[in-house]
């Protein structure tokens, strides 16, 4: 038995079944859910934001390149955050801000990875498909800003080049190509050579041949009752997700999707798809399942799975937000994952 059909009461199994086609075919896209805000972050006036156990440094020694474990944060975490239990985040930068949001970063012994082209709506065709030259116009933005420093220290992991390729819904009813994809990432080394590159797609759902100059692939876990973590629980979606990974010879970047990934067991409704009636246990309808702000212990759970994880190099989740860190036993789980991650072996997002 699967474990959304034994999540779900009886009647809601039946409902599961018959939408379960349905949920693998179709791969939803939440609007609100992307890399940036709508806002051009290239040009933006800064914005006001509120394996073996390492031996760790004394706090006062510890630096980007010296701070243990792996890289433990969310999607748009504000500097005021640079602190336990997160030891890194995705950072949306603005040419007018990334060397002040680095200089935050390094001062704390944070690892950030950076995205650098901003909301999709910058770059694609009038149809809403991808354009890879309005792309690479975003990224040459950055050409003559001097990140150097912040690689050389360790502050700057990764480059997180683009959201959900997979995901035709996403780009005008047209994925982007794998073509493009590498175009991407060779376009980025060609600029910082040593920068890890990846997108945000589970390795399950970048085909079966390997990459040239992509690096990572990102699996976020969307709970068991959407794709591509259907029916699964963290540690079957972990393990799914390596072995694509390791197929591909990607590194991998693990993630939550803290508002719209549970299960139903917080009764919580996430950002859209929201049920209704929470009190009736009834999580998947015809036309598909609804989505649900996960829980503390689902954040507990799932988070330590992924931290724990030998393969991973990061543990970055969407997204930052307070009233979802205000919720009863959700700041002790986040404690839990960042100590996982703290007491992990370093791996590196390439491999």
């Amino acid at each position: 038995m699967s474990y959304l059909l034994s999540l779900a009461p009886r009647g809601a199994r039946r409902r599961a079944l018959a939408c379960s086609a349905l949920v693998f075919a179709a791969v939803a896209c939440n609007p609100d859910e992307s890399t940036a805000p709508a806002t051009d972050p290239v040009t933006a006036a800064p914005a006001e934001t509120p394996a073996a156990t390492p031996v760790a440094p004394a706090p006062e020694l510890l630096t980007s390149s010296t701070a243990p474990g792996i890289l433990f944060g969310d999607f748009h975490l504000p500097t005021t955050m640079y602190r336990a239990p997160y030891s890194g985040s995705l950072y949306a930068a603005s040419t007018s801000t990334v060397i002040s949001n680095l200089n935050a970063a390094k001062s704390a012994g944070m690892r950030i990875v950076l995205s650098m082209a901003g909301n999709r709506s910058f770059y694609v065709n009038s149809d809403g498909t991808f354009n890879l030259t309005k792309w690479k116009s975003r990224i040459n933005a950055f050409r003559n800003v001097n990140i150097a420093p912040f690689v050389s220290s360790g502050t700057v992991v990764g480059h997180y080049l683009v959201d959900e390729p997979y995901c035709a819904a996403c780009w005008g009813g047209r994925q982007i190509p794998k073509s493009d994809i590498e175009e991407m990432a060779r376009y980025s080394k060609s600029i910082w050579p040593s920068v890890p590159t990846g997108v945000r797609s589970s390795p399950s759902q970048l085909g079966t041949s390997a990459f040239t100059y992509l690096d990572f692939a990102w699996a976020q876990y969307v709970g068991p009752l959407h794709y591509p973590s259907f029916g699964q629980s963290p540690q079957q979606f972990r393990d799914t997700q390596i072995a694509a990974a390791k197929r591909l010879s990607l590194g991998l970047v693990f993630g939550m999707n803290y508002l719209d990934g549970g299960n139903g067991s917080s009764r919580i409704n996430g950002t859209y798809a929201k049920d209704p009636n929470l009190g009736d246990n009834t999580y998947c309808v015809k036309g598909g399942c609804y989505r649900y702000a996960m829980s503390a212990s689902e954040v507990r759970n799932a988070g330590t799975v992924f931290a724990q994880s030998s393969y991973a190099c990061a543990v970055i989740s969407w997204k930052y937000n307070e009233t979802f860190l205000s919720r009863s036993g959700m700041k002790d789980a986040m404690s839990a994952v960042g100590a996982a991650a703290r007491n992990r072996s370093r791996t590196a997002c390439k491999v």
